[in-house]
C-alpha cells in the first residue's frame, strides 16, 4: 500500500516537473503566434484598442520571460494572442458587414431595374 502511494506521489511530482519545465517553450510558441497575428493586423490595416492591449501584454510577457517568470509570461502571452485574434475577428466582421451592405444596395438597385423593365415589357406587350 505504501509502495503504491509512494509511486503515485512520485509520478505526480514528475508530471508537475515536466509541465512546469515546458512554460519557456510554450511562451516562445505563443510569442511566435502573437507576432504572426500582429503582422497580419498591420498587413490588413487593422486598428483597434484590442491591438494596443495586446501589444502591452506582449511586452509585459516578454519582460516576465526575461526575468525567469515563464509561467506568468505564458499566461500574459496567451492573453495577448487572444486580443490579437479578437482584433482580427472584429475587423473581419466589419469588412463583411460593409460588403453585405454594398451587396444589399446592389440587389435593391437590380430589383428597381427589373421592375422598370417589367413595366416597359408589359407596355410593349399591351400594344
Amino acid at each position: 500500500m505504501r509502495m503504491k502511494l509512494l509511486l503515485r506521489a512520485t509520478s505526480c511530482l514528475l508530471c508537475f516537473a515536466a509541465c512546469s519545465s515546458q512554460y519557456p517553450f510554450l511562451t516562445r510558441a505563443e510569442s511566435v503566434k502573437a507576432g504572426i497575428l500582429k503582422n497580419d493586423c498591420v498587413k490588413h490595416n487593422v486598428t483597434s484598442a484590442n491591438i494596443a492591449v495586446a501589444d502591452s501584454l506582449h511586452g509585459l510577457a516578454t519582460s516576465l520571460m526575461n526575468n525567469g517568470k515563464s509561467k506568468q509570461a505564458y499566461s500574459f502571452m496567451y492573453i495577448a494572442t487572444v486580443y490579437y485574434r479578437i482584433a482580427m475577428a472584429k475587423h473581419g466582421y466589419e469588412e463583411t458587414s460593409r460588403q453585405i451592405a454594398t451587396l444589399e444596395s446592389s440587389i435593391a438597385q437590380a430589383k428597381e431595374q427589373l421592375a422598370t423593365y417589367s413595366r416597359v415589357l408589359d407596355e410593349l406587350n399591351g400594344q
